[in-house]
């Protein structure tokens, strides 16, 4: 004969309760840390409330989500139609792109990033300063700009570094619908207000393999009616550009966040 079956009731059960989310008027309750201990791993809050202050100390709301306004089929009829620019090459080549972020001709050396996401972080790395970057992620700009947040150290908790520091951006498709739960702006304006142009609509597959064979090669991007001869040509090999991004003087970072210990109780 074969066992009887058990059942298992839950406590809403058992007291003849619907389960909390059955109740659609009453609203979720804030999201609580769960209670690690303070030995556990910094990455899982570091860009939420800082790596050095013990995560069950804080109680943090769900993100939400945010989303630029969607742009009508005109506004983008009007991008497809507008006048393009184009990258020109050392070596004579013409790759041709539709103008967005800042309207202005620039020149520089032009190398590539193969990052599938982190398009604000490889902006601002310093390695990049004078550089014309090339993404070769097919779409970028799918996730905004966040905010300019400081840790309690005052330092970037999403950028690099404290501004852009290509000279100009190369992408094959730019995204003019932007959510993220920290976005703050689009990708356009942002490169806008630091007076940074970019061109979107670049074959950049066929560009990242001239480089990749060939090696990084001088270029410039160059706006709708402007004479590329009239764009001066800079070769950040012949600058200090190790002078222009690093600080005057030495500078002492000193957290005034709660120490992390160990299990062991030393510092972490």
């Amino acid at each position: 004969m074969p066992p009887a079956k058990r059942t298992r009731k839950t406590a809403a059960a058992a007291e003849n309760k619907a389960p909390p989310e059955a109740n659609g008027n009453a609203s979720p309750p804030p999201y609580k840390s769960p209670n690690f201990h303070a030995s556990c791993s910094p990455v899982l809050h570091g860009t939420n409330v800082g790596c050095k202050r013990a995560l069950e100390e804080f109680e943090m709301p769900p993100p939400a989500t945010k989303m630029l306004a969607q742009p009508g089929i005109e506004d983008l009829l009007q991008a497809i139609d507008r006048p393009k620019g184009e990258l020109v090459l050392a070596d004579g080549s013409r790759w041709v792109g539709t103008p967005f972020g800042a309207t202005k001709s620039i020149s520089g050396e032009v190398v590539f990033n193969t990052a599938m996401v982190g398009y604000p972080e490889s902006l601002t790395d310093p390695s990049y300063r004078g550089q014309l970057l090339v993404l070769t992620y097919p779409l970028v700009g799918n996730y905004g700009v966040p905010g300019e947040k400081k840790d309690d150290l005052g330092l970037s908790m999403f950028f690099e570094s404290e501004s852009i520091h290509i000279s100009g951006l190369l992408v094959s498709e730019y995204s003019f619908d932007a959510c993220h739960w920290n976005l703050m702006q689009s990708l356009s304006s942002w490169l806008q207000q630091h007076g940074i142009p970019a061109l979107y609509g670049v074959d950049t597959r066929a560009l990242t393999k001239r480089i990749r064979e060939h090696g990084a090669v001088l270029g410039k991007i160059v706006m709708p009616g402007v004479d590329a001869a009239s764009v001066p040509q800079v070769d950040p090999n012949k600058i200090n550009l190790v002078a222009q991004v690093s600080i005057k003087a030495p500078k002492l970072y000193v957290s005034h966040a709660p120490a992390r210990l160990s299990l062991s109780g030393k510092r972490m």
